[in-house]
C-alpha cells in the first residue's frame, strides 16, 4: 500500500489504495490494482487510525536510524529496512497470529467477508458496503452476500415483534369490549369475551343515554325512532 501523503490520509481518517504488491512465481513487484473500481478511499475509524498513526512514528524512527541503508519504496508496509513484504510472509504471519489468538482458520481474504458479513449486521446500507468492498458494482456484493441480508431482515422482523406491546394491546381490546384470542385446554385459539360481554343478555344492547336505534335491515338505514 502505497500512502504519498500520510498525514494528509490519517487527518481524513481514510486510507487511498493507489497499488499492490502482485508475485511473479516467487519474484514480486508493484502494479495498479486489477480494476478502476479497486482504486479509491476507504475510510478508517479512530482506533486504526491511532494505530496506523504509530506504526508510521516507528517508520520514521527506523528511517532515521538506518539513514542511507533504508530502502524507501514509499510504501506503509515494509521490512525493517523498508524493502517491501513478501505476500508469502504476510500470510504466514497472519496465520500465526490467529492460531496465537485461539481464533478459528482464516485467510487474509476472509478478513473482506467478515467485514462485510459484521458491517450488514449492523444495518449497513449495502451501497455503502460496495463502495468500502470497491466492489464494480452492487449486484457484485448482493449476490455475494444476499443470504447474510435475508439473515439480517428475518432478525430485523423479530426485533419489530418483540418491540410491539402485545400484552397493552390486549388490555385496551378489553376495556373497549372486544372479544381477544384465548386457548382452550386443547390448545386451539377461540375468541374469549371480556366480562362486561358475559353479563349482557342475548340481543341486549347498551346504549348510551340519548342515543338514536337505527334500523337493521334497511341498506340506507333510517332513524327508526
Amino acid at each position: 500500500m502505497r500512502a504519498a501523503a500520510p498525514d494528509t490520509f490519517l487527518d481524513a481518517a481514510s486510507l487511498e489504495v493507489t497499488n499492490q504488491i502482485v508475485q511473479y512465481g516467487w519474484e514480486t513487484g508493484q502494479s495498479k490494482p486489477k480494476t478502476s473500481s479497486s482504486e479509491g478511499i476507504v475510510p478508517l475509524d479512530p482506533d486504526t487510525v491511532l494505530v496506523l498513526a504509530q506504526h508510521l512514528a516507528r517508520q520514521d524512527e527506523a528511517k532515521a536510524r538506518l539513514g542511507e541503508d533504508w530502502q524507501d519504496h514509499d510504501l506503509v508496509f515494509t521490512c525493517p529496512d523498508g524493502s517491501p513484504l513478501h505476500p508469502a510472509d504476510v500470510s504466514d504471519e497472519f496465520t500465526y497470529l490467529v492460531r496465537a489468538a485461539g481464533l478459528p482458520p482464516i485467510t487474509l481474504h476472509g478478513l473482506r467477508h467478515g467485514a462485510a458479513t459484521l458491517m450488514l449486521a449492523a444495518g449497513v446500507d449495502m451501497k455503502v458496503i460496495q463502495h468500502i468492498l470497491r466492489h464494480s458494482s452492487i449486484k457484485v456484493t448482493m449476490d455475494l452476500y444476499t443470504n447474510v441480508a435475508q439473515e439480517v431482515a428475518a432478525d430485523a422482523a423479530q426485533r419489530l415483534a418483540s418491540a410491539i406491546p402485545r400484552q397493552a394491546a390486549v388490555h385496551r381490546a378489553r376495556a373497549l369490549g372486544l372479544p381477544s384470542l384465548a386457548r382452550d385446554h386443547n390448545g386451539q385459539c377461540s375468541a374469549r369475551r371480556t366480562s362486561s360481554e358475559q353479563n349482557k343478555t342475548p340481543g341486549h344492547q347498551h346504549r348510551r343515554p340519548g342515543a338514536r336505534k337505527w334500523a337493521a335491515r334497511d341498506s340506507n338505514p333510517e332513524p327508526a325512532g
